[in-house]
């Protein structure tokens, strides 16, 4: 409370001791009490603290996007004769270690980290032609649906009962269903070629692929994947590994079914890729004779099979394999 009993300019607005508002004027020699705030702060406290509100809620979407901008790309693996290193060595790729969690390679001799060479039809030059073309982004057919033949249930169970009706009524059989596409397998690869040269003792010629480093530097993508593969001379086969330079979060994980292990939580993020490639590609996998694949190996039982193991302890034979990890 303060008395203004001389003639100056109130810019506020003013309470009167009788308990009425009155708008900002001019006021001469009133003697009454005046509870009154410069006009300053009355209009920019509310606009400071609103500020203030602003800045408090968006400090955390700025922490976070400063600490994205800050994440440096993951160097890449080093090349030579280390154990996690890549590259092509005396004709030869490197093996996956027993304890990486997204890691395959076709030297590998475990479950985990196993995956077959690839067999393509056409010429050496052709296929690396190809294989680049598709990684780096390139337009590529789909996969058959993962069902048999190709073809989806519901055109098969129509095609069953038509057929029966034109068996019984004499009438035209139905065309045969056609074969159907996984559009969901569309999805053009980011792949980038870093190196493409001929082995050292030229008996062989070598592609380093990284994907993921795109989508990785505008905050879009989890992990970045290295990609080597190795095509023999005179032959139709290529050896192939890759692994992914930040181990994969829970989330990286799905569900996947092993025969000898049953259902188990996949992380192998480098497996998943390579498929998605082979199949875009239309390439075969070779098949390979392994000690731990209970169809090549009748002392590898299946997993159902080890419920039974306690009951028929005289027939299973204990194997080597299956005291890898």
């Amino acid at each position: 409370m303060r008395s203004c009993a001389r003639e100056f300019t109130i810019p506020c607005r003013g309470k009167l001791a009788d308990g009425l508002s009155r708008p900002a004027r001019s006021v001469r020699r009133i003697n009454r009490d005046l509870v009154c705030a410069p006009a300053t702060q009355q209009t920019t406290r509310p606009a400071q603290q609103a500020q203030r509100r602003v800045a408090t809620f968006l400090a955390p979407f700025f922490i976070l996007a400063s600490s994205c901008a800050a994440a440096e790309v993951p160097p890449s693996p080093r090349v030579g004769a280390c154990t996690d290193c890549i590259g092509e060595l005396n004709g030869t790729l490197n093996a996956c270690t027993l304890n990486s969690t997204s890691c395959v390679s076709s030297q590998n001799e475990d479950e985990d980290h196993f995956m077959a060479p690839w067999q393509y039809t056409s010429s050496t030059e052709a296929a690396v032609n190809r294989l680049i073309a598709v990684a780096t982004g390139g337009a590529f057919e789909p996969a058959l649906l993962q069902q048999p033949f190709g073809i989806s249930r519901t055109d098969a169970v129509g095609f069953i009962v038509k057929g029966f009706q034109a068996a019984v009524t004499g009438n035209k059989p139905p065309e045969k269903p056609k074969f159907q596409r996984d559009q969901s397998t569309a999805k053009a690869f980011d792949g980038t070629v870093v190196a493409r040269h001929a082995a050292a003792d030229d008996s062989a010629e070598y592609v380093h692929l990284v994907f993921g480093s795109n989508a990785y530097n505008q905050g879009q993508g989890a992990n970045i994947l290295d990609a080597e593969f190795l095509f023999l001379k005179g032959d139709n086969i290529v050896d192939l590994r890759a692994s992914t330079r930040l181990k994969p979060t829970q989330a990286d994980g799905k569900l996947s079914l092993s025969l000898s292990k049953g259902i188990v939580y996949d992380q192998n993020l480098a497996q998943r890729q390579l498929e998605s490639l082979r199949k875009a590609l239309q390439w075969e996998s070779v098949p390979v004779i392994t000690g731990f694949d209970p169809r090549f190996n009748q002392d590898k039982p299946l997993f159902f099979e080890k419920l039974y193991q306690p009951f028929l302890r005289g027939s299973y034979k204990h194997s080597v394999v299956d005291d890898m990890p």
